[in-house]
């Protein structure tokens, strides 16, 4: 078996950077997933608790949100009820927030709601300055799952890291002379004088590398921003949309998480590169070749390193 080389330190510190992504998006996900999805869940279930109490519409109304040509619609009704000899007042219809497009559909909820008109209205009794005109779940509630995706992608990230951890071997630097045991020796195959010293190339440059990441995250960031933008509108026209605002932020730290990648690959592209030479790109059963390899750059940083190797062997019948 050959002695082997590989950046142990560069592939740990790969792992680590990769580990702290998929963290991120776990937690990202987990924590959007419960603001827009299990809590109003968990307000509709507790809201079958809460007290039935009469109340006044003040008023009922469909409010448009105007963004870059584009019209969304939210229902806004404010009512008046009393509960412990106290007159309050609360202007949520349900658990759901935000607006979204269809105008008709929000219209029949106002026309059910008229100002002056009398409903029946759910008022929390350890907080009844807390109340809800509609305690219903939401087909609508269920889109609050998406963020769990992201979850399940840092997970798998998780997973994938975890899998390609390896030990790393230490070896100096210099030549090793590698020898098959074939079980069965069936003698020469490949003619080995037509073969001479060969360098293996690197299936992709880490500049290579560099230029792929740089851009997708161009194109990412790119919509990614049109959505902040959107966001940030919404709150400084005084109509935040929660779930909308949320997402958005979600895609900005995969954004940011980009451009801590282009970072981190442009830093790595200027580690020590090695290159390997063999003696011969065919080797016969139970014989050796000698491998080679020398390091450009700053081989001093190097900690730990290995170099696999992996044959593959052709056959032709006729």
């Amino acid at each position: 078996m050959a002695k082997s080389i590989s950046q142990k330190a560069r592939k740990g510190k790969a792992r680590f950077i990769g580990g702290i992504l998929c963290l991120i998006f776990v937690i990202v996900g987990l924590i959007a997933t419960y603001f827009i999805f299990f809590k109003p869940f968990q307000n509709v279930k507790d809201a079958r608790g809460w007290k039935e109490v009469e109340c006044t519409i003040t008023h009922s109304a469909v409010k448009s949100h105007y963004s870059d040509g584009s019209i969304t619609y939210s229902v806004e009704i404010h009512y008046r009820y009393t509960y412990d000899g106290r007159e309050r007042s609360s202007k949520r219809y349900n658990f759901s927030s935000g607006s979204s497009s269809g105008r008709a559909g929000k219209e029949k909820i106002t026309a059910q709601y008229k100002a002056g008109s009398k409903a029946v209205c759910y008022v929390n009794p350890d907080a009844p300055d807390e109340a809800v005109l509609n305690r219903d779940f939401s087909p609508w509630m269920y889109l609050g799952l998406l963020p769990l995706l992201f979850s399940i992608f840092g997970l798998a990230g998780f997973v994938a890291l975890r899998r390609s951890g390896k030990k790393e071997a230490i070896a100096p630097d210099g030549t090793a002379r590698v020898v098959p045991r074939p079980s069965v020796d069936t003698g020469s195959i490949y003619d080995m004088t037509r073969s001479g010293p060969i360098t293996l190339e690197p299936t992709e440059t880490q500049f290579g590398r560099v230029v792929k990441v740089l851009i997708f995250a161009v194109i990412w960031n790119g919509v990614v921003s049109v959505l902040i933008w959107h966001a940030m509108k919404g709150w400084r026209q005084g109509s935040p949309s929660w779930p909308f605002t949320i997402f958005a932020s979600i895609f900005g730290l995969v954004g940011l998480a980009l451009v801590l990648g282009v970072i981190y690959y442009l830093l790595a592209a200027f580690n020590p590169r090695p290159r390997l030479t063999v003696s011969s790109n065919a080797l016969p059963l139970g014989g050796a070749f000698e491998l080679g390899w020398v390091f450009s750059g700053l081989a001093s940083v190097m900690r730990s390193l290995k170099i696999s190797l992996e044959g593959k062997e052709t056959a032709t019948y006729t």
